[in-house]
């Protein structure tokens, strides 16, 4: 037959794939050559909830939980490196596959295509809800300059953007707990400083 047939037939007989063998493979090969160390393939301590590259992402990053931890939001890079924000059920994610996964996820913003985000940073990205769950905090770029982006999760919307003076750029945002002001790491200068701002962009300060 044909190696599609053939595939098809091998993982009948084995229950896997070729993608799950050759990453099983991959282990072993990893624990014969280096005894010493205790790695457990990842998939033997947890279950994989996004499936790059066959969901078409490239790579997903920076998972945060809603507070009650039903949702998820994450960044994700399509194979053009730009970052857009995703939410998804949790459960439902951990039941889908790569086919069935967008079925699960709704897409919250998309850099380089709004007026109000023009980019995330990409190694550096960070998502904080706030304590009642109804919105998210993330750094970003607005206007050529550092902000604090606020969305409502439920409507998609930015609600809020906090553009920082003479920042250069602002990372790992978070909440005070009763929502009115958030602290992030700023870069100024070349040097890193913990700040502070209220969440309609007055009162920022260096902590």
């Amino acid at each position: 037959g044909n190696k599609e047939e053939k595939l098809a037939y091998a993982k009948q007989v084995l229950g896997k794939d070729i993608h799950e063998l050759s990453e099983e493979w991959t282990f072993a090969v990893q624990r014969f050559s280096f005894g010493s160390i205790n790695k457990e393939a990842p998939r033997e301590i947890g279950k994989a909830i996004t499936y790059a590259p066959e969901d078409n992402s490239y790579f997903n990053i920076a998972p945060a939980l809603s507070p009650d931890g039903k949702t998820i939001a994450f960044a994700s890079a399509g194979r053009d490196l730009s970052f857009s924000l995703y939410a998804g059920d949790v459960e439902a994610m951990a039941k889908s596959n790569a086919e069935t996964i967008k079925e699960h996820v709704k897409q919250l913003a998309e850099a380089e295509h709004s007026e109000t985000l023009e980019s995330l940073s990409a190694l550096k990205a960070s998502i904080a809800w706030s304590g009642n769950g109804q919105e998210i905090a993330f750094a970003g770029i607005a206007t050529g300059k550092a902000a604090v982006h606020i969305m409502n999760v439920k409507s998609r919307q930015i609600t809020q953007t906090i553009k920082l003076g003479e920042i250069d750029e602002a990372f790992f945002p978070s909440w005070s707990p009763d929502g009115s002001r958030l602290v992030f790491t700023g870069l100024k200068g070349g040097l890193s400083d913990l700040y502070t701002v209220h969440r309609d962009g007055s009162g920022l300060k260096r902590l």
